[in-house]
């Protein structure tokens, strides 16, 4: 049985909206919170977090070839994506393989480890079946 499979990654409405809803709820804890510097200093943080850009909201595209070869590919190229494009990665110890969530740690040959997150809206529900199966194999590979 060939492990091959191809996989478009799309970012997860869910997680934008648990994002959205911690950073509301620090805001709104930093609004109650008695004393102004401990205020300003939840409030400041809250801020930060809510504007920062998160780290995969690009789609990608995983491929697995038959021997076990990982290549991801990120659409719509910034600086950080430029170093990712297309470029063939380890799956490194540490990637949470789950039924409800994959949380993949790859590594290019040279550059540091990023970390892609694989909810079930991410995904269609037999790609990520395929998926989940194919990085099954991968990580007993290795």
């Amino acid at each position: 049985m060939s492990i091959a499979v191809s996989a478009l990654i799309r970012p997860s409405p869910a997680l934008r909206r648990l994002h959205a809803l911690a950073c509301g709820a620090a805001l709104l804890a930093g609004a109650v919170l008695e004393g102004p510097v401990l205020q300003a200093f939840v409030l400041s943080g809250a801020a930060w977090a809510a504007c920062r850009p998160r780290c995969q909201v690009k789609p990608a595209r995983i491929d697995i070839s038959g021997v076990g070869q990982v290549r991801l590919a990120v659409y719509r190229k910034e600086e950080v994506a430029q170093q990712w494009a297309g470029q063939v990665v380890r799956l490194m110890p540490g990637s949470t393989l789950w039924p409800g969530l994959l949380l993949l740690r790859l590594r290019p040959e040279a550059g540091p480890a990023c970390w892609l997150a694989v909810l079930p809206d991410s995904v269609a529900p037999d790609e990520r079946r395929r998926l989940a199966l194919a990085l099954r194999a991968v990580a007993a590979r290795a």
